[in-house]
């Protein structure tokens, strides 16, 4: 038997979110979007910065604690939001 998932970033409001899809997005699609558009943010997610250099794909380089930050980020957006798509051409998942 699992143990049940954490409670951790659960939202206050239940979302209804769709299975997750796996349809390639390009980064011309991407760049319609909010401050870290066009780019993969990860490693800015990661590192909590906005500075443009920090929005690049690589994050496997990172501490243990900013690994753990980026899983945060992911769980926390996994959870309230619809996941359309991956990053055409990325390969760090």
């Amino acid at each position: 038997m699992s143990a049940p998932e954490p409670k951790k970033f659960e939202p206050k409001v239940p979302v209804q979110l769709n299975p997750p899809k796996n349809d390639p997005i390009s980064v011309e699609e991407l760049s319609k979007c909010d401050v870290f558009a066009g780019k993969d943010a990860s490693r800015a997610l990661a590192q909590s910065s906005l500075k443009p250099e920090d929005c690049r794909a690589e994050w496997q380089d990172l501490g243990e604690k900013e690994k753990t930050v980026l899983n945060d980020w992911f769980s926390f957006f996994s959870k309230r939001y619809n996941i359309v798509g991956t990053v055409a051409g990325t390969s760090n998942l």
